[in-house]
């Protein structure tokens, strides 16, 4: 199972400026760009978002990560993928890095972060030098609740083996990580269910996101099994409790 970081970006074209958000998941980082282009080119949503991906190789390159899953959600860039001689430049492994396409809802982050004021700026040449970069550390917050239309999108987007693979790059922990190998594995696990039930609130998260991602599936099945009774029990005990504490 892979545990390469999980990095997401966006980016807010506005005039000749460019506002970058990268949202590192696995390092709990959010990074804010202002860019500048230094030229009459005019920027669409494109051109921005490729800014946006040079960012992201920059920045990996500056920390060291030599491997990651990048994440956009303008599924042109993702369809284009990296060229080889952007992953030569910046001195990152083809072999560990993928781009990948995933719905707004995954993206909050990145996206906010590209639209923040920022009171450092960042220079982007002609030939898309980044000079200058502003870095600000803030606490993150849980996965997202996926609407009807998103999920459809994503369904119409992957087939069944696809979502399985991004749901995996997704997993950020180890217990995140098993629920998604038990998924692909089509097989039943209500010892694990009740751990996932039982930890935290992240975790329920993922689970409840792969059950609307995934269907028709034994691990699902048995997550919707054990769920019923579960809630069931902890409603009983909170009217046990509640009885108790009336005087």
């Amino acid at each position: 199972m892979s545990t390469l970081p999980i990095i997401c970006f966006d980016a807010s074209p506005q005039s000749n400026r460019v506002g970058v958000g990268i949202y590192d998941k696995t390092n709990n980082v959010e990074i804010s760009h202002d860019v500048v282009i230094n030229s009459k080119i005019l920027v669409n949503p494109q051109i921005a978002e490729t800014m946006g991906l040079v960012c992201v190789l920059r920045y990996m390159q500056k920390n060291n990560i030599n491997g990651a899953h990048i994440f956009t959600d303008n599924s042109s860039v993702a369809k284009a993928g990296i060229s080889d001689e952007l992953l030569l430049k910046y001195g990152i492994d083809k072999c560990r890095v993928t781009l990948n396409w995933i719905p707004r809802e995954f993206n909050n982050h990145a996206d906010y972060a590209s639209r923040k004021q920022m009171s450092t700026t960042s220079v982007i040449s002609k030939t898309n030098k980044v000079i200058k970069v502003q870095k600000s550390k803030n606490s993150v917050s849980s996965l997202p609740n996926l609407s009807v239309n998103t999920i459809e999108k994503f369904r119409e987007t992957y087939n069944l083996s696809s979502r399985i693979n991004i749901l995996k790059k997704l997993a950020s922990n180890d217990v995140q990580r098993n629920i998604i190998d038990c998924i692909e594995r089509n097989e039943r696990n209500s010892k694990l269910i009740l751990e996932v039930l039982d930890s935290s609130h992240d975790n329920i998260r993922y689970l409840k996101m792969c059950a609307k991602i995934v269907t028709h599936n034994k691990f699902i099945t048995s997550y919707t099994d054990v769920r019923g009774p579960k809630q069931r029990a902890l409603k009983y005990n909170q009217i046990i409790n509640t009885l108790s504490s009336i005087k």
